[in-house]
């Protein structure tokens, strides 16, 4: 699987080059922040209006797939709930891994920021549960500076992870159009 790193941004946001986008929403944060806030905001606030009709509330084991049309460069959002205390629990991961598996995706992205109190926590529970996903590519969004550095050094023996930007790659393998 290819692994590429885009600091959260507006600017990396636009740039994302990747069929489906995950969200882990927490039951109580309102308005919305991190990687789903910034989705909402270039989204004009329809991930909020979902939100409130509440078809979608992010309680624990909720799940919503919503087809994002031309707003963003992918194509499908896949936004997990993960309940009013807003700690993602491994099970809730590795669940929400399986269903963007179900759903067809072949290239992810996603913030892991939030799956651990450190970046070794988040890094090891991503790790064990992105397998059940089949991807060939994910677009790790994050804010956390340690954060890529902690995901090679913990993936170093895996063949499995190849990481972008570790050889000469184009704008696209690098997780930007």
């Amino acid at each position: 699987m290819r692994i590429a790193f885009v600091d959260l941004s507006l600017r990396s946001l636009d740039a994302l080059s990747a069929d489906s986008m995950a969200l882990f929403v927490n039951q109580r944060e309102r308005p919305l922040q991190g990687l789903a806030g910034l989705c909402d905001w270039r989204l004009c606030g329809q991930l909020s209006r979902v939100l409130q009709t509440g078809f979608f509330e992010g309680k624990g084991g909720e799940a919503l797939l919503m087809p994002l049309g031309r707003r963003l460069g992918i194509v499908r959002l896949l936004a997990f709930g993960v309940g009013e205390t807003g700690v993602v629990t491994e099970e809730q991961v590795t669940r929400a891994f399986v269903a963007i598996g179900k759903a067809g995706a072949r290239s992810l992205a996603l913030s892991i920021d939030g799956l651990g109190e450190t970046p070794e926590r988040a890094a090891a529970v991503w790790m064990r549960a992105t397998r059940a996903a089949g991807l060939q590519r994910q677009v790790l969004v994050t804010a956390d500076r340690a954060l890529p550095r902690v995901v090679r050094a913990m993936a170093a023996q895996d063949p499995s992870f190849q990481f972008e930007g570790d050889s000469p790659a184009s704008p696209q393998e690098r997780g930007v159009r």
